[in-house]
């Protein structure tokens, strides 16, 4: 009996190792160079402009709807909020009134997330910047800041000191707009090229979500009355329109107006934010977004009031022979959860698998007992 269980529990510790590796070997044996696409809204065409590249032919194609080809010249001006600074040089930018480069920048927003971003795990360590800073120039990170039981430390990187007075006083501010630590998560832009700096969102432990600045050396806090916020891309422009990107727990993706931090939902198909990458593009002209799956981009031009007017989608070429006999022989695979952790997940269930390996088994074993051949454990 107990070399049964022995016997049992190898089988299993197998099939979970070829269930890793098996899916990968069949992915190099059958492996094909990725086709890589961008969908863009032409408001020329009021049509969508696919670019992509064939790496067998080596050649990059320009795609009006995704059938109709265009010439480089063709795409180029098919786009003039993209590459504004060629058509203008060229005299060739179709919009008067929008011709320099300047009010076209101080127009135009755009926001990115990919998979790699909303993955990355976090150091329970951030930072703010001076809010308003003397010579209008966002300095160097003076402090790391993080939290410690019911209180916010601010650590000074030159010393590697606590600054107890900091501390004091910014811990007091939240808790005086009713912040219950311990600090859930944070979310910012830690870095200096930009054009202010907007300091850190906090999530509570009652996953309320705070707005925290430092403006000449003193707390700013707000409760911004946020719900169920799964993750937020803290992303500042000089437009001051929006704070960034947030995602809630049903995966909407929303834009945070400023100030009144409100909500503005963003339509798409669907989103799984630990593998597609999603895009916000905001031209003087139109609005418009695009979501890119492991197989499809799915894209939006929107009114003003972001709802959709018009929609399209794009398929990606996949590697379809490895796809083709995955489904045949793996019952299933087990892959990484997250490239940032060391956890797996039972994916691509198939059927047709499933029942096969069945039969084969049973196929193995009547001929294996027919010629009364014993296992050893």
């Amino acid at each position: 009996m107990k070399i049964s269980y022995i016997k049992f529990i190898k089988a299993i510790i197998i099939a979970l190792i070829l269930a890793i590796f098996l899916p990968r070997i069949i992915d190099t044996i059958f492996a094909q160079k990725s086709h890589k696409a961008n969908v863009y809204y032409s408001e020329i065409y009021d049509e969508f402009i696919v670019q992509t590249h064939n790496p067998n032919l080596k050649k990059s194609f320009y795609l009006k709807n995704g059938d109709e080809n265009l010439t480089l010249d063709e795409y180029l001006e098919a786009l003039p909020f993209n590459h504004y600074n060629y058509l203008i040089s060229k005299n060739k930018f179709p919009f008067l009134e929008w011709a320099n480069s300047d009010k076209i920048k101080k127009h135009s927003q755009r926001f990115s997330l990919k998979p790699e971003i909303y993955n990355q795990k976090k150091l329970p360590v951030f930072t703010i910047f001076e809010s308003n800073p003397k010579y209008l120039k966002l300095g160097y990170n003076k402090f790391a800041l993080s939290g410690d039981g019911d209180k916010l430390i601010f650590t000074d990187l030159t010393t590697l000191k606590i600054d107890e007075n900091l501390s004091t006083i910014f811990t007091k501010a939240l808790k005086e707009k009713d912040f219950i630590f311990p600090i859930k998560n944070h979310y910012s832009n830690p870095i200096t090229k930009k054009p202010f700096d907007e300091g850190v969102f906090l999530k509570d432990s009652k996953d309320e979500i705070y707005h925290l600045k430092m403006i000449n050396s003193h707390p700013f806090v707000r409760k911004t009355r946020l719900k169920d916020i799964d993750f937020i891309l803290v992303d500042e422009k000089i437009q001051r329109e929006f704070y960034g990107l947030a995602i809630t727990k049903d995966n909407k993706i929303n834009l945070i107006s400023y100030d009144d931090y409100k909500l503005i939902n963003l339509p798409f198909a669907s989103y799984n934010p630990k593998k597609d990458s999603f895009k916000l593009s905001i031209t003087p002209l139109s609005k418009s977004i695009s979501i890119s799956s492991e197989d499809k981009i799915y894209s939006y031009h929107l009114d003003d009031e972001f709802k959709p007017i018009k929609s399209f989608v794009y398929e990606i070429n996949q590697n379809k022979k490895a796809k083709f006999i995955k489904d045949l022989f793996l019952p299933f695979e087990l892959i990484l959860d997250s490239s940032y952790a060391y956890k797996f997940k039972f994916a691509n269930f198939s059927l047709f698998g499933f029942i096969l390996n069945i039969i084969l088994f049973g196929v193995m074993f009547y001929f294996l007992k027919d010629k009364n051949i014993k296992f050893k454990s």
